[in-house]
């Protein structure tokens, strides 16, 4: 981006800014810092909005900031169904590696796995949503980890009429995760 390209009034500002690289971006962002036009919310982004607080401005802007700084991350987990982090600040994305961020008002759960595939939906600045089956299934592992599979399982099944599957749930958790040897049968019908 040439220099002259840049705005120069907090007027034309967008409310977030992200830092790229690029040296000639890197001393404009600076230099807005001097002048107090914009302030910085987390390495790498900056705001124009210095009225609202960081809280705020992340939430309100969480996709755009969470794209920046992720590329090709997919939204997950639980983040996927609700799209909103959870009332305890938390938001789950699978990337390229395992991380807690902490973003102002926010904690953002990295979960190492593969980026955007055929069946995902791409959304903004690069970031994908898991598929129903990808979500559903990232959120059934996390909550395994918990010993919470069986209850999460048995309670989605007590809202359908799945009655000749619930036997076959309850050893759901231990299949997958090998902690009881059982072959895999296809009694599901």
């Amino acid at each position: 981006m040439k220099m002259e390209n840049f705005p120069k009034n907090s007027e034309k500002l967008p409310e977030i800014l992200v830092a790229n690289g690029d040296k000639k971006y890197s001393y404009y962002l600076s230099d807005l810092v001097k002048k107090g036009l914009v302030r910085k919310v987390v390495p790498k982004i900056y705001t124009s909005n210095l009225n609202d607080s960081n809280e705020t401005i992340v939430r309100r802007n969480l996709f755009l900031i969470l794209g920046r700084l992720f590329p090709e991350a997919v939204v997950s987990h639980r983040s996927a169904f609700e799209m909103k982090p959870t009332d305890t600040g938390d938001f789950f994305l699978t990337y390229k590696y395992m991380k807690k961020v902490k973003l102002p008002g926010l904690v953002v759960h990295l979960l190492e796995g593969p980026s955007g595939q055929p069946e995902d939906t791409p959304f903004v600045n690069g970031l994908f949503i898991a598929c129903p089956e990808r979500a559903f299934l990232r959120t059934c592992k996390r909550s395994i980890k918990k010993r919470k599979m069986r209850n999460v399982c048995l309670n989605l099944l007590s809202k359908t009429d799945w009655r000749r599957s619930s036997a076959s749930m309850e050893r759901l958790p231990s299949m997958l995760y090998a902690t009881r040897p059982e072959p895999y049968r296809n009694d599901w019908k």
